[in-house]
């Protein structure tokens, strides 16, 4: 099936975090938790709190739930949400303090769906078992945005399965939500280009760069800030040569999807710049009725 979806907007305090989304070795996650703090701005601080880290396949699928929640821009106002399934998603996200004054977007869609948009190739088995654990993590995930005078937490995202139809009903938290309808800066990610990826640093560095570097835009990096991007601890010896070595087939992965260009300078940096085609900006989101999906 061929999908239409170009791109997803996504909250640039989100991608810029440093640490939210990291590469594991096999095991580690069942060791570590998740404890980020990240000063957005002078007037803007948030901090994410799970039970587990997140990675590049929790990445992905947050990304692909952005994509197609932007086709449907149905909000629930947190303060009054009206039907049982608002009411359910709202249960889940636990607002509280000036968070209960926001709204989220929800999305109903199936796993079928959403599998598709991130690129599997199947939507069975252990694949499917795999997303499922990622719904669990991003979903465990506490934010507590502290904005000038105005405090609140919420979850990262809300969801659960619909018995009688067999749907997947998503709801994220205000600053996605505000992403999305366009109501403060957004990130564009481009979809294609992350059914193209295929390894964690890739899917990471892309991200990162994307919140960074507009499209038909142009910024130099040297190669050890782009390293830190997807390993945000320091590392020396055997373990830099590593990063630098994976970091850089990294970079090739990324070109091949053909939305960006890498340049080697005579200092050893990189000129990174971005493709304009296909960022076309959407028409300004027009909040739907939550009874429309919900």
């Amino acid at each position: 099936m061929k999908n239409p979806i170009l791109q997803a907007r996504h909250d640039p305090a989100h991608c810029l975090a440093p640490g939210l989304f990291q590469s594991f070795k096999r095991g580690d996650r069942k060791h570590l938790k998740l404890d980020v703090t990240y000063d957005f701005n002078e007037d803007t601080s948030l901090r994410f709190r799970g039970y587990e880290p997140l990675g590049a396949d929790d990445l992905r699928l947050l990304q692909g739930i952005l994509a197609l929640a932007g086709t449907t821009k149905t909000t629930i106002p947190l303060s009054q949400p009206e039907s049982k399934s608002a009411k359910q998603l709202v249960l889940f996200l636990e607002p509280k303090d000036h968070a209960v004054h926001e709204h989220a977007v929800a999305l109903r869609t199936t796993i079928q769906r959403l599998m598709a948009e991130i690129g599997y190739k199947t939507d069975g088995g252990e694949a499917r078992k795999d997303v499922i654990e990622s719904l669990d993590r991003l979903s465990n995930v506490t934010m507590r945005v502290v904005q000038n005078t105005k405090a609140g937490s919420i979850h990262l995202l809300s969801y659960f399965m619909d018995e009688s139809t067999g749907d997947l009903v998503v709801a994220v938290n205000h600053r996605l939500t505000q992403a999305i309808m366009g109501d403060h800066s957004y990130t564009h990610i481009d979809m294609r280009e992350v059914r193209a990826l295929s390894t964690d640093a890739a899917r990471i560095l892309h991200q990162r760069l994307s919140a960074i570097v507009g499209p038909g835009k142009q910024r130099p990096f040297n190669l050890d800030t782009l390293i830190s991007y997807v390993w945000p601890i320091p590392a020396t010896g055997s373990t830099l040569r590593m990063r630098r070595s994976t970091l850089r087939a990294a970079i090739a992965e990324i070109e091949k999807t053909g939305g960006w260009l890498f340049t080697l300078t005579k200092s050893g940096a990189y000129q990174v710049g971005r493709r304009s085609v296909g960022y076309e900006p959407p028409a300004p989101a027009q909040p739907a009725a939550q009874e429309s999906l919900l």
